[in-house]
């Protein structure tokens, strides 16, 4: 007689535990791979979702079959919020009817990314056409629970070539969620004579949470100083006599 012991069918996941983010009203998704540790085959792993924020997530694609001796299969799980919290699930895989394994589902739902920036319109009052134009320091702020994809910076307006972008640190940036920010200089300096408007468009490059920043400015000339009269001419005057006085304005 002969006889060969071997470990019973068990699953074990690859992660012991799979969080998600996402939007309400956007998706995100992940692969729980689990694996048969056991030494005979599994014929059926039964996959289920269960506990209180179960709703929020769905199953999708399936090879969880017959499952060999240390084989592995998959499945994608995906997070679908509908509000904005935390919610809390877990998937469960049972054997012939028998729980065995259970992976802890978390998936935060956050506001979306939602860029602020401060001052939101600004006037930089008067500028001279002939000056080194004036700057004005703005404050970019994510206030949402979501990150930014990158951002991207336009002048744009009737007057935007008076309008130039100078020290730039959030051009590329990703800013994370709650508060994160950088900040950006625009200078003022006008070509030509007369009130100036543009505005500043702040754009992330996947659109979501962009805003505008409305830019104005009066262009003025240089002061010219005059006197009258020009020239001044005393005439004639006959040594050892007073003085002549004139007067002279400015």
């Amino acid at each position: 007689l002969r006889g060969v012991a071997v470990l019973p069918a068990r699953l074990a996941p690859f992660d012991p535990t799979l969080e998600l983010a996402a939007t309400p009203g956007t998706t995100a998704s992940k692969t729980v791979r689990l694996a048969n540790r056991g030494g005979v085959s599994i014929e059926r792993v039964s996959l289920a979702l269960v506990g209180p924020g179960r709703a929020a997530f769905v199953l999708g694609r399936n090879d969880c079959g017959l499952l060999t001796a240390d084989a592995v299969c998959a499945v994608d799980v995906t997070f679908a919020p509908d509000a904005p919290g935390t919610y809390s699930a877990a998937l469960e895989g049972q054997i012939a009817g028998s729980l065995s394994v259970r992976v802890p589902l978390r998936g935060v739902a956050g506001t979306p990314a939602e860029l602020s920036v401060s001052p939101a319109r600004w006037s930089y009052g008067r500028a001279l056409l002939t000056g080194d134009g004036k700057t004005k320091t703005f404050s970019v702020t994510n206030r949402g629970q979501t990150p930014t994809a990158p951002l991207a910076f336009a002048l744009d307006g009737p007057d935007r070539g008076d309008f130039r972008i100078a020290c730039d640190h959030c051009s590329g940036a990703a800013l994370s969620g709650e508060g994160a920010g950088c900040l950006l200089e625009v200078v003022f300096a006008p070509a030509s004579l007369g009130a100036k408007s543009a505005w500043l468009d702040l754009r992330p490059t996947d659109g979501v949470g962009g805003t505008r920043v409305e830019l104005a400015g009066m262009a003025v000339a240089p002061p010219r100083l005059a006197v009258e009269p020009n020239p001044i001419d005393f005439g004639v005057q006959p040594l050892g006599f007073c003085p002549t006085n004139l007067t002279v304005s400015v």
